[in-house]
């Protein structure tokens, strides 16, 4: 069980992380797009939400930290089960959005900016 915990704690943290870069990307790159976490806001600012993940990054890894130390392992795995589940499923929402983990190549900027231009 307790591997188990650890495995699925990790994969929480890189799922929170993950978004975070998701959410960073269309923030600054795709300002079409509105946010749906009610606590960001439809148009957070990008340090808006780096402040938001870097608070739930702390509260999730701090949590789990406290369970596993005090040897609650089964509370652990269900608050890590759940940040991953959650995590997991705006990951693939972003992802089927077209948001990408990565930056935008400059070529792709240009040519969203000039095809913005065309249809003004």
């Amino acid at each position: 069980m307790e591997y188990i915990a650890y495995i699925i704690s990790v994969v929480a943290i890189l799922a929170l992380a993950c978004d975070w870069r998701q959410t960073l990307w269309s923030t600054l790159w795709a300002p079409d797009l509105f946010e749906v976490n009610p606590l960001l806001g439809p148009q957070p600012s990008a340090r808006r939400v780096n402040v938001y993940f870097a608070l739930s990054s702390i509260l999730v890894a701090g949590s789990l930290a406290f369970l596993v130390l005090y040897g609650k392992f089964g509370a652990a795995l269900s608050v890590s089960g759940f940040v991953a589940a959650l995590e997991l499923s705006c990951v693939v929402n972003n992802w089927s959005l077209g948001i990408s983990l990565i930056k935008p190549s400059r070529a792709t900027v240009l040519t969203r900016s000039r095809a913005d231009k065309v249809s003004r």
